[in-house]
């Protein structure tokens, strides 16, 4: 009887999901027809991580490709059956099935190596099914002894047992895991945009992926569960996402936890009560020893258990530890539950882990120990967590100052009426009277500005905060009496006396808060308004930053609406979709910051000469105003209007050059291979003067040139034990400086453009990297006379490494092993060429240049050899043998 073959097997699923850059970039050397070693590549990571839709993306790019889903029924001879057909389908070669129909894995390869050299690439999934048996040796059989035409692709939600060393050693294996298939929140917004057709806001994005932290099948099923929702419902939703969801508690019941051991399943819920996991932690609370051992083994297993410190301390993945916290509850009962935690809280604190200790004391509900480590402490991130401890069932709903502490923090995010209303709870929980004098009076500043809240009586003035007061005073009546710096450079900016605006606003102190936030924005305002300029747009980035890292989000957003609306002047096709959608999600926001945010947007869109979306954003301002009672502002937004015609007609200032008559800009050269070099009009760019890091970013984006990077990124790479607020703001000035040094040299301060939360370089001009990539693609193209002539240029333009100077900086050491192999490769194809062409010197230059790149470049001594055996050197021809035969014993290997 024929032995079966289950077609459901061997079926290629169709691509599907977002392609995302950073993946496709990382695979890009597997592609058919690409030079290099690579063969090979191994996808790890949990259930629903994307490693299957990973898989799929790179099948469908590929034109003979076979693919075999494993299964533990699979016996060797089975599996060896299953991929003669895969490999049959791919090659349209039947007789691969007949070879493979005994069960022998050598008949399979033999039939390969006879029937000649064929590209095609074998992908096989859940590979984690084979795992210890004669089948997963099967397979290490034919990835050890395939020709290497053939490329295999192997998913496994766990490292295999086979031997996969030489492979790695001879870079022919790429491996990703978990953490390079978790989503970044980038690509959260772009997969939601662009696959599901249901946008998130940027702000949005970045929450969910927190909240799922970028588990792929997180995602999805949240989707799924929203996808009939409108934006702002959406929007709600990633804030309630949590362990309840039935969706997400379904898919790890059953995909994740449904085959942990009871032992296993008990440690895990016990010890998600710690958040932050230790072996010495664990032991500690569980009364047991071991526990090292087996948070190590969840790693290893790829269990949404990850160390980021090389096994010093590990944290479940974010979806597992809530559901983890679910199951704790509903298995021990609440009383239990609170008892575990407070341990844990114990244990932390003595740990000097104060932020997992404040979370674990707010789980057991003990907010007097939550309220005495936030006092304590001085970090923002641990201040911040006050709003989700609140949120919390049974949270500090009698705690006067963690409801004070929650307050302010509504306060500051635009929810006003819910800020309000924390404060008069406050107001009663504590007889104390400057405590109840110190909430009212915040209260009553924060209640002016409440929709139709009516102007104070002179008595009540006397406890409000004069700033607020003179603010929503002159909301009122532009002819306001104020005194304060702020109110009094806002009322001459509406008046439209720009010159007096700028002097009453540089006189608010720079570091006080928010209002000196508000002064600098406001001071990049008066060019826009006037019509004649743009702001600069590096310094409402550092205003909107620094009002992110501050804790202003109202601030943050209004800048943001002030940065999109100078962005619509000097780039207007570029950034138009972008206004439009901000527009559009401003009836989201809180009222002020809407109608603030609608009078900058109008403003932008009139002198981008858009008329239409112009009347209508400054069309919501104004009925905004209405609604919050803000007669002064009515009017201004009104005469804003009325000016929509001559803004986008404004001539340029005299002061300024025409930009028709402005130079051609000046010759540029960026080199990256061999050192950092940067030439603007024939003189170099004295880069030398830029801080370590600063020069380190630099280098950065010049590896990506043109390409957007995330400051996730960036800070990960270049300030890797920094807080993301530290960080953003290291960030914040190693790019000003960056732009300053390029704007001294002669370039635009915009050669460092920020989008959204990326950054990217792009200079206009010769690019060392971008011409060594497009010659060698260039010679794939050509003939072989074209093709030498063109890997000739290409190994005169790789001067050296990548950035040598960088040493062995993480984010510089697989690109530049990558383009050394590159390198290398070209040369070994350029003395290829060489000799067919009867070129023997340039053949025996070229074969040097490879060994001396790679020098486990196999064919490159071959080609030493054979060229100055051409070239009558017989016995250099034998030193070169011997030295191959030495490089391969080094290895183990001998010649084949």
């Amino acid at each position: 009887m024929e032995p079966v073959i289950f077609l459901e097997k061997v079926r290629r699923p169709g691509p599907r999901g977002l392609v995302r850059d950073r993946l496709d970039a990382a695979t890009a050397g597997l592609r058919t027809g690409t030079p290099g070693p690579l063969t090979s590549a191994l996808v790890l990571g949990p259930p629903g991580s994307g490693k299957t839709t990973l898989l799929s993306q790179l099948a469908a790019r590929e034109p003979a490709v076979g693919w075999y889903r494993a299964g533990r029924e699979d016996d060797a001879a089975t599996v060896t059956r299953y991929l003669g057909h895969a490999l049959a389908t791919a090659l349209q070669d039947p007789g691969l099935a007949a070879a493979a129909s005994g069960g022998r894995i050598g008949d399979l390869i033999r039939e390969l190596d006879e029937t000649g050299p064929r590209p095609a690439m074998l992908f096989v999934d859940d590979l984690q099914e084979l795992a210890g048996t004669p089948a997963e040796r099967t397979l290490e059989t034919l990835l050890a002894m395939r020709p290497r035409e053939i490329t295999i692709v192997l998913g496994s939600r766990r490292a295999p047992s086979m031997n996969t060393s030489r492979l790695v050693v001879s870079e022919e294996l790429l491996e990703l895991d978990s953490d390079d298939l978790r989503f970044r929140s980038w690509e959260v917004e772009q997969l939601f945009r662009v696959v599901y057709d249901a946008p998130l806001s940027p702000e949005g994005a970045a929450a969910l992926t927190r909240r799922t932290g970028g588990w792929a099948a997180g995602l999805h099923l949240f989707h799924l569960a929203t996808e009939h929702c409108g934006r702002a419902e959406r929007e709600r939703a990633i804030g309630e996402l949590g362990g309840r969801s039935r969706l997400i508690r379904s898919y790890l019941a059953r995909n994740v936890l449904g085959s942990v051991d009871a032992g296993r399943l008990d440690f895990l819920i016990r010890t998600a009560t710690l958040g932050v996991l230790t072996g010495d932690l664990c032991d500690a609370l569980l009364g047991a020893g071991g526990s090292s051992a087996v948070l190590a083994a969840l790693e290893d297993e790829q269990f949404f258990t990850t160390s980021t410190d090389g096994g010093v301390t590990y944290r479940y993945h974010h979806v597992l530890q809530t559901q983890l916290e679910v199951l704790l509850v509903d298995e021990l009962g609440g009383r239990a539950a609170r008892e575990l935690y407070q341990r844990s809280g114990e244990l932390l604190e003595h740990d000097a882990r104060t932020g997992a200790a404040v979370r674990a004391y707010a789980r057991a509900e003990d907010w007097g120990a939550v309220a005495r480590l936030l006092t304590a402490s001085s970090d923002p991130a641990e201040q911040d967590a006050v709003s989700g401890l609140l949120a919390l069932p049974g949270g500090p709903t009698d705690d006067p100052c963690l409801v004070v502490a929650g307050a302010r923090l509504q306060a500051r995010r635009g929810q006003l009426t819910e800020a309000v209303a924390a404060y008069r709870r406050a107001e009663g929980l504590l007889d104390d009277r400057a405590f109840t004098e110190r909430c009212r009076r915040e209260r009553q500043s924060l209640q002016l500005w409440l929709p139709g809240a009516a102007a104070p009586t002179p008595a009540a003035a006397d406890g409000i905060f004069p700033a607020s007061a003179e603010l929503r005073a002159l909301t009122r009546a532009g002819s306001a009496a104020v005194t304060t710096p702020l109110a009094r450079g806002l009322q001459l900016l509406i008046a439209e006396r720009w010159d007096d605006a700028v002097h009453a606003l540089g006189r608010v102190t720079p570091g006080d808060g928010w209002q000196g936030l508000a002064a600098r924005l406001a001071e990049q305002c008066v060019p826009l308004l006037r019509g004649d300029d743009t702001p600069d747009a590096g310094r409402v980035e550092a205003i909107l930053l620094d009002a992110e890292l501050d804790g202003w989000p109202w601030l943050a957003r209004i800048a943001h609406g002030v940065q999109l609306a100078a962005l619509l002047v000097s780039a207007t096709d570029e950034w138009t979709a972008s206004a439009l959608e901000l527009l559009d999600s401003l009836r989201y926001q809180d009222p002020w910051t809407d109608l603030l945010t609608s009078v900058a947007l109008g403003v932008g869109f009139a002198r981008a000469g858009r008329a239409e979306p112009a009347a209508d954003a400054l069309a919501h301002a104004g009925e905004l105003a209405d609604t919050l009672a803000a007669p002064a502002l009515r009017a201004w937004t009104d005469r804003l209007a009325d000016a929509i015609p001559r803004l986008g007609s404004v001539e340029p200032r005299a002061d300024r050059a025409d930009p028709r008559r402005e130079p051609e800009p000046p010759p540029v050269a960026l080199t990256c291979l061999g050192r950092l070099g940067l030439t603007v009009a024939g003189h170099e760019v004295d880069h030398l003067a830029l801080r370590p890091r600063a020069r380190s970013l630099l280098m950065l984006l010049a590896v990506h040139h043109r390409r957007p990077v995330h400051r996730e990124y960036l800070i990960e790479q270049l300030w890797p034990d920094s807080s993301l607020a530290s960080g953003v703001r290291c960030l914040q000035v190693a790019v000003s400086s960056i732009r300053q040094c390029l704007h001294a040299a002669g370039l635009s301060q915009q050669a460092v453009v920020r989008e959204g939360d990326a950054y990217a370089l792009r200079i206009a001009g010769a690019n060392d990297l971008e011409e060594f990539e497009r010659l060698i693609a260039d010679a794939a193209r050509s003939d072989r006379d074209t093709a030498l002539r063109l890997r000739c240029a290409a190994l005169a333009v790789y001067a050296g490494d990548l950035f040598p100077e960088a040493g062995p900086a993480e984010w510089v050491v697989d690109e530049r092993d990558r383009l050394r192999r590159l390198a290398a490769v070209t040369a070994t194809a350029a003395a290829s060429d060489a000799l067919a062409a009867a070129d023997a010197r340039t053949a025996l230059d070229c074969a040097h240049r490879a060994i001396t790149l790679d020098p486990y470049q196999d064919s490159a001594w071959g080609l030493v050899a054979e060229s100055n055996a051409r070239l009558g050197n017989h016995a250099a021809a034998a030193v070169a043998s011997r030295e191959h035969d030495r490089i391969l014993a080094e290895l183990g290997l001998t010649r084949r």
